[in-house]
């Protein structure tokens, strides 16, 4: 069943989702063997999904934490400071994902357009930034939301800090309110917090781009899931909702981009 689940486009043949085991074009499978003595196949692929293969999702993910590790650590080298900006909407259960996923993708872009938005990246000296979607699922429905890795080119004062995040909040609330969605809550619609060694590495590295679990979920439990924990729950106890949610997710979140890089970090390859 799990095997089913994973995949989008073959659900009902378990074996084409078995990432992994498909046929490259025009080649034949071989097994071949590393100069350490490891076996492995060649010839084969694998779908590539960030978001629907636990196969894919893990590789891919694990490249793009050293990526984020090895961006903050030479920035802050140099002399920057790194900021972490969650932006989110106002969402209520049985709201569809799609409409929710593009909205914020969205409104992002639209934070960015224009005069005001090279104006704080001058005032504020903003060197790069990365946006990271995320999607949980938890009692209030489907909660996609964005954070933004921002790298400034010196550590702001408090003053500074507290405009950058009013520009983001307002701009930020107005463009969702704009699209007919409420207007977010002033406490948590937009958070920035500047980051220590660590927390920036935890929570776009260890809770956003890794698919670790954070604890199991109960059979009736209220807890947010991630995705992965959505997946095995839906295994695990078989109920027919999380099944239909997984599937909901699967198909919904198909042709989203994860990451995107501004900035310095513009020309970085498309993720």
């Amino acid at each position: 069943m799990a095997l089913r689940l994973w995949t989008r486009r073959h659900s009902s043949a378990a074996g084409v989702a078995r990432c992994g085991l498909r046929p490259a074009c025009h080649q034949v499978p071989k097994v071949r063997r590393a100069p350490d003595g490891h076996a492995f196949y060649a010839g084969i692929e694998r779908c590539g999904s960030v978001w629907e293969c636990p196969v894919c999702a893990g590789a891919i993910q694990e490249r793009r934490a050293a990526e984020l590790r090895v961006i903050g650590e030479r920035h802050r080298a140099k002399g920057g400071e790194l900021y972490l900006a969650t932006l989110t909407l106002t969402h209520h259960a049985g709201d569809p994902l799609r409409p929710m996923r593009k909205r914020v993708a969205h409104s992002w872009r639209r934070v960015q357009a224009g005069r005001p938005w090279l104006g704080v990246v001058a005032d504020f000296g903003l060197a790069w930034w990365v946006r990271a979607l995320e999607v949980t699922e938890g009692p209030h429905g489907w909660h996609p939301h964005l954070h933004v890795l921002i790298g400034a080119r010196a550590p702001l004062d408090e003053r500074a800090e507290r405009g950058l995040l009013a520009f983001l909040r307002g701009r930020w609330s107005d463009e969702i309110e704009r699209s007919g969605w409420p207007r977010p809550s002033a406490a948590h619609g937009v958070t920035l917090v500047r980051c220590t060694r660590d927390d920036y590495v935890a929570k776009l590295v260890r809770e956003l781009l890794t698919r670790h679990k954070r604890g199991r979920a109960a059979p009736d439990g209220e807890r947010r899931r991630t995705p992965w924990e959505l997946l095995e729950d839906a295994v695990e106890y078989e109920r027919p909702a999380d099944v239909a949610r997984w599937r909901e997710y699967a198909e919904e979140m198909h042709g989203a981009r994860q990451l995107t890089w501004g900035g310095e970090l513009r020309t970085a390859a498309a993720r």
